[in-house]
């Protein structure tokens, strides 16, 4: 599609791997040169081991690619959790021959004719086994039993191994120590840093007649990187949908707010890294006082959320956690407000009048709770006020009495003596 729109003679980052796009850095350059040196030798185990998408399977379609096919005889198998005598069926299958029917003394007989046969014509046997983290214990020891096939010029048979991280936990193990002394070398690749995942787009995107059309942003490799991990796989997803909706929306530059709008999509599609492979971005909430979330909204951030991380948050507990947070902000945001603020406050509280022309803004949840705090105060005040005068007259009225009883009682005796 965006392919005759850019003018590419082929699409660039396919996921499937294709030798001819490889993209040579330091960690890949030099497992292929330990490789090669293997070949040399003739003898031991190879092992190449890498996060998934690194480019292992590439890197050995590319050593096949270049190998001297009439100087080897070639098996490739992918592993998928394979015992032992199951493994030498498919290693024998894989160089054409039949073992569908036979025993494992059989079949290992077969195979060691086969390889002495090649080794007349000049040719050794090289076997490939690719996601080797599958095999088991006993299918690893059954190659380490082939590779001690030989005649009087050295062993018949090479592997090479491939794998995720954990096959080398697997080999390293001490029930597999005999297969560890003869690892000739171990390698891994690496993901790409931030300058190598932009020489990685530019490179695929020039061995496919890209001509600066569309262009490329510098800020967008660091975002690319960042999601990506540095891992090729995932840099051909995230490119292959840029480029996609450049196409569709008639984009001949494309700019960092476009690979976050792709890279959305396929967080949308659950199809970006997740759980610990990716950091995932936490809902952001507004740091300005006058923007303000609805519930309904602070909902469907969650549940987004959730769906990037591959849960469902049910909505009652959205919504109770919501209460709770409203009352919590309100609490908190008396807690956070600076002094000017706070004197503001006091303004508000003693006049609303006076705060609606002040500076500060608050939100709505806020002032509604300023607003009642107000109220109440004024209605304390009263309340005050109508104890004091009512304190303020029960002092006054008893010594008024006492004042009036008295000057009557001095009264009396003076009234009694004129009498």
């Amino acid at each position: 599609m965006y392919e005759s729109y850019y003018s590419f003679t082929a699409e660039p980052f396919r996921l499937t791997p294709d030798h001819r796009m490889c993209f040579v850095h330091p960690s890949y350059q030099r497992a292929k040169t330990y490789m090669e040196y293997a070949l040399r030798r003739r003898e031991g185990f190879i092992m190449i081991t890498g996060t998934p998408g690194t480019g292992k399977t590439t890197l050995i379609n590319d050593l096949l690619h270049n190998l001297p096919k009439e100087k080897l005889v070639i098996a490739k198998l992918d592993s998928i959790h394979l015992e032992g005598e199951e493994l030498l069926r498919m290693v024998a299958f894989s160089f054409g021959l039949e073992g569908e029917k036979l025993d494992k003394t059989a079949l290992v007989r077969n195979m060691t004719h086969f390889l002495t046969e090649k080794s007349k014509e000049g040719k050794k046997g090289l076997l490939i086994v690719d996601e080797g983290q599958a095999l088991s214990s006993s299918a690893l020891e059954e190659l380490r039993l082939l590779s001690n096939i030989h005649d009087n010029e050295g062993a018949l048979l090479q592997v090479f191994l491939a794998g995720q991280e954990k096959l080398l936990d697997v080999v390293r193990s001490p029930s597999m120590a005999q297969l560890h002394q003869r690892l000739i070398a171990a390698c891994h690749l690496d993901p790409l840093s931030v300058d190598q995942t932009e020489a990685y787009i530019k490179h695929r995107l020039r061995t496919v007649g890209w001509k600066v059309d569309p262009e490329l942003h510098e800020d967008i490799f660091s975002l690319i990187h960042k999601f990506s991990l540095g891992i090729p796989r995932r840099i051909n997803l995230i490119c292959s949908r840029l480029l996609l909706s450049g196409f569709i929306q008639g984009k001949h530059t494309l700019r960092i707010e476009d690979v976050q709008h792709s890279i959305e999509e396929l967080r949308e599609e659950n199809l970006a890294p997740t759980n610990d492979e990716q950091v995932s971005e936490p809902v952001k909430l507004p740091v300005d006082n006058k923007q303000v979330f609805t519930p309904f909204q602070l909902t469907g951030s969650i549940e987004k959320q959730g769906r990037l991380m591959g849960e469902t948050i049910p909505k009652w507990i959205v919504f109770s956690l919501l209460t709770l947070g409203v009352f919590a902000s309100i609490s908190t945001s008396w807690m956070l407000l600076p002094p000017e603020s706070l004197r503001d406050v006091r303004t508000f509280r003693s006049s609303p009048q006076e705060s609606a022309s002040s500076k500060l803004a608050f939100p709505a949840e806020v002032t509604m709770e300023l607003e009642r705090l107000a109220e109440a105060n004024r209605t304390d005040q009263m309340m005050q006020e109508e104890k004091a005068q009512h304190t303020v007259t029960d002092t006054i009225e008893p010594r008024a009495a006492r004042e009036s009883m008295k000057n009557h009682t001095k009264l009396v005796p003076i009234y009694s003596s004129d009498q």
